[in-house]
């Protein structure tokens, strides 16, 4: 909802390195850029971060669009630390 969406982006000008409100913005946000966004900036503060994972799969509608994505988030890097 929009209230949502202006809590998650009142809770960032105080805390912008949570995780969490970063996650319910880019749930709430209506505008697809800003929910990508801010999925993608979840995941450089967190990542970890299942549900912004899980939300940022469904924001993106495609394979090639998905795998730019995560290259933006340096996704090689993000495996490689788990797999050594």
């Amino acid at each position: 909802s929009i209230c949502t969406e202006a809590v998650a982006l009142c809770g960032l000008a105080l805390e912008g390195e949570n995780a969490d409100l970063w996650t319910t913005l880019g749930v709430t946000a209506r505008d697809k850029g800003i929910r990508q966004h801010a999925l993608i900036q979840a995941l450089h503060v967190n990542g970890d971060h299942a549900h912004a994972w899980a939300e940022l799969g469904q924001v993106v509608p495609s394979c090639i669009s998905f795998l730019f994505v995560i290259n933006q988030y340096d996704f090689n890097s993000f495996f490689l630390d788990r797999c050594t």
